[in-house]
């Protein structure tokens, strides 16, 4: 999914990387990790979000919401 979006894949991305991807503010990633929504793993150096966590968080908000 991030490649077909035009996105270079990386081995981790930070939170940095990740609020640039999906154009919102590190508040909001930091927020969705909080409430268990968005997976990041502890890695040295600070919390890291690997490429299939990312995938996998696309996947599952693309879906419509049933009502």
């Amino acid at each position: 999914m991030l490649l077909s979006r035009g996105l270079q894949l990386q081995p981790t991305y930070t939170c940095k990387d990740v609020d640039v991807l999906f154009g919102v503010t590190a508040r909001t990633i930091q927020s969705k990790v909080s409430d268990g929504i968005l997976p990041s793993r502890k890695l040295i150096g600070g919390g890291r979000f690997l490429p299939a966590d990312l995938e996998e968080y696309l996947r599952n908000a693309e879906k419509p919401s049933r009502r």
